[in-house]
């Protein structure tokens, strides 16, 4: 076997022995949370590396979010809970869908929650998990999602090879896009707003997208071969992309169409099933398929200048 190291390791544990599928960071704190595809939540306090271990879900954690001294999460158990942090005390729960959960996501403007599972999209009032909207999206599996600040347009990512482009008009949401992808799923999207554009991680087989807000367009970046599982905001103009055994920064220029790409790679990254960027601390957290819990000094880690690639590969 072939061992390359092109970066190294602040730390590395592991909290599980499964997959670990979600992530929430608390600044204030330095606590980091996560949650497992057997349904266990870890609080981790990323000072001293000391962990705590919550079991009160059926099924795996899908989905994450910390808001102020709340953490909620959703299971593919159909719930929702929101804990009270740092005491880890439930204060509402609620089956929330039929089926499993696939995401959640926080509209601030409003103050409320939204979730995604088979056919609908639910809107609750946050934190009393108070059912305020259900919009119902036909046969498709619903995945990742986001919200325009206006409130005007909705995107969708599903399990059902499409990519959903949603404008709320006087008879409420409607499809105003639907575009056809080869990924299965459209697993992450990531709002990068000095560009207008929301970067989408497919899977099934794995394969990258930009979609241009303001145009309405949709277009192929080609990365398969580095199988990005998840990716988030980082600075500027840019994403963080985790794929196998690869860690990339992926920038993007709308006035050029295009953009570039800086890979390293480290054969004991494993597969990155989550990421989320610890800002104050200038460290990437990332949590994989064996249930590990890695951290990732950006300012000791140097990545090279990249290669740049033109965005026209439209669907």
């Amino acid at each position: 076997m072939i061992s390359l190291r092109q970066f190294n390791f602040l730390k590395k544990y592991a909290p599980s022995k499964v997959e670990i599928w979600s992530m929430g960071y608390v600044e204030d704190l330095s606590k980091l949370f996560l949650g497992d595809s057997n349904g266990y939540l870890y609080s981790t306090d990323i000072k001293k590396h000391k962990v705590r271990s919550f079991k009160t879900n059926t099924q795996g954690i899908t989905s994450m979010l910390c808001l102020g001294n709340n953490l909620v999460t959703a299971s593919d158990d159909k719930t929702i809970t929101v804990w009270e942090i740092p005491e880890m005390k439930i204060n509402y729960k609620t089956e929330a869908h039929n089926y499993l959960i696939n995401y959640i996501y926080f509209f601030e403007k409003t103050s409320n929650l939204w979730s995604s599972s088979d056919g609908f999209l639910k809107v609750f009032s946050f934190p009393e998990l108070k059912i305020m909207d259900s919009i119902k999206t036909g046969d498709y599996s619903n995945a990742s999602l986001w919200l325009s600040e206006d409130e005007r347009y909705l995107a969708v990512g599903t399990w059902s090879n499409s990519f959903l482009f949603f404008e709320k008009g006087g008879r409420g949401w409607e499809i105003l896009k639907e575009f056809k992808v080869s990924s299965l799923g459209i697993y992450s999207i990531s709002f990068i707003p000095s560009e207008e554009f929301l970067f989408l991680s497919g899977i099934g087989p794995f394969n990258l997208y930009l979609f241009s807000i303001r145009d309405k367009k949709l277009f192929d970046l080609d990365f398969e071969e580095r199988e990005i599982f998840w990716a988030i905001p980082f600075e500027k103009n840019s994403i963080f992309a985790g794929g196998s055994n690869n860690k990339n920064i992926i920038s993007f220029n709308r006035e050029s169409i295009s953009g570039n790409i800086s890979t390293l790679i480290n054969t004991n990254l494993n597969f990155p099933t989550i990421l989320s960027y610890l800002k104050d601390k200038n460290i990437i957290a990332g949590g994989n398929g064996k249930g590990e819990l890695i951290f990732i000094a950006l300012h000791k880690t140097i990545f090279p200048e990249g290669r740049n690639f033109k965005i026209e590969k439209k669907i």
